[in-house]
């Protein structure tokens, strides 16, 4: 079925690609259509024109391979654009599946220069050359991004492809070095693309990120960015349910994602992505992890691999959430902070009560059952209320003089807890 409707997809674009200029359009491309040989190009200079239509067809195209061929390389968007786009300038010139439609009188569209009967051929060839040229273009890269005012043991999570180290214990980058993990040059490189590191320098105070995968140069961005806010709420929260409270400040710098790919030979090129900030500043500068804590992320991610799927992606999207909280403050944070509750316990149609039903589990007193109650009501005044502000709310103040505490830091540690708790208390 996934094909089929593909195949059904891939044809909606070609009726927009028209081969002589419309009254209307949206934009042409002109380019030398064709395979390469041996002397060249095969090829001769075509100019196609794009009906307004176009740009939803193709992205209608590329939302459906993204959904339905998850395990493939089809995983973004535009990346998927674009080779959608290279195989037609390449399949376009065969013989086997159009007519001479490049000398006059030409047909309207791509789609009425096909061969009759060879419609669903040429989709099937189309879907397999985007495939290809997505292929072609996977590395295996490691992904670094600078963590500032971090400072910790060296963490391994070799399951997952994850380090975390200091920017000051040279010992531990030496040996992530010398193991293939981390790039040589990874620490110089770094520096060149983000100025947070040039601060770094004198009291090496910070730490690097390294994720080991691989994709195209978009899709690791795109599940870089999981993976770190994941382990930044995960990070955090073990921090958070340590102390009484963490005070933060949003950063107004964007954080930097630096790409290495392996050319063989010891050869390494980087490449940049300025992506959003992920980690918030924290009121004294530092943000130091103990053994302890380094043993517990450990150990949470151990414990999590043992997840189903549909539990692993709760998990993403809570931490996800906790990680948006993380970077706002007041009003905003509260609201992520409810979401990411809902990511891990809620259910459609009874989001209060299965959320509540997760907190019971959590077995960790502080009244949170009596607490979510009263935050779940402030929800509500929010959401559907008409109240722009928590201080608005009457509920607020009921919950400040009843606690003696504030709704958005016990939301913010009933989150920690939940997390952390994840693996033992998920939803069936």
């Amino acid at each position: 079925m996934s094909d089929a409707k593909a195949h059904g997809l891939i044809l909606s674009v070609l009726k927009c690609v028209y081969l002589s200029e419309p009254r209307h359009s949206v934009g042409y491309c002109d380019f030398d259509a064709g395979r390469p040989g041996v002397f060249g190009f095969t090829s001769c200079r075509l100019t196609w024109w794009f009906g307004h239509e176009y740009l939803d067809a193709i992205q209608r195209l590329a939302w459906f391979l993204n959904e339905n061929y998850s395990d493939s390389v089809f995983r973004v968007e535009n990346e998927i654009i674009r080779s959608i786009e290279e195989a037609l300038q390449l399949v376009c010139l065969d013989q086997d599946l159009f007519i001479d439609y490049y000398v006059p009188p030409r047909p309207k569209t791509l789609f009425n220069a096909a061969r009759s009967g060879k419609h669903t051929l040429l989709a099937m060839r189309i879907l397999d050359e985007a495939q290809s040229i997505l292929n072609r273009s996977l590395q295996k890269v490691t992904a670094v991004y600078f963590l500032p005012g971090v400072t910790s043991p060296l963490i391994c999570l070799p399951e997952n492809n994850i380090y975390l180290v200091s920017h000051g214990d040279n010992l531990a980058i030496s040996k992530l070095q010398e193991a293939g993990i981390a790039p040589q040059n990874f620490k110089e490189e770094v520096s060149v693309f983000s100025h947070t590191i040039r601060a770094l320098a004198e009291d090496n105070s910070g730490s690097y990120l390294l994720i080991n995968t691989e994709g195209t140069f978009d899709s690791v961005v795109e599940s870089c960015d999981r993976v770190i806010r994941q382990f930044v709420a995960v990070m955090y929260s073990q921090v958070r349910v340590r102390t009484s409270s963490l005070h933060t400040t949003q950063t107004t710098d964007d954080g930097v994602l630096i790409q290495f790919a392996n050319l063989g030979q010891s050869n390494e090129c980087s490449s940049g992505s300025v992506i959003e900030p992920l980690i918030p500043e924290l009121d004294s500068g530092e943000f130091t992890l103990s053994e302890q804590i380094a043993r517990s992320i450990v150990d949470w991610y151990t414990n999590t691999a043992k997840l189903s799927e549909n539990q692993k992606e709760r998990k993403y999207l809570g931490a996800s959430h906790i990680n948006l909280a993380l970077n706002e403050s007041g009003d905003k944070a509260f609201i992520y902070y409810f979401l990411a509750l809902d990511a891990l316990f809620g259910v459609k149609g009874r989001v209060e009560s299965s959320i509540l039903e997760g907190v019971r589990s959590l077995d960790s007193g502080d009244q949170w059952e009596e607490k979510f109650s009263l935050i779940y009501r402030l929800r509500c005044e929010i959401f559907h209320g008409g109240k722009r502000k928590l201080e608005e709310c009457p509920d607020h103040l009921r919950y400040r003089k009843h606690f003696r505490s504030d709704p958005v830091s016990d939301i913010e540690l009933l989150c920690s807890i939940s997390l952390l708790s994840f693996p033992q208390t998920a939803p069936k």
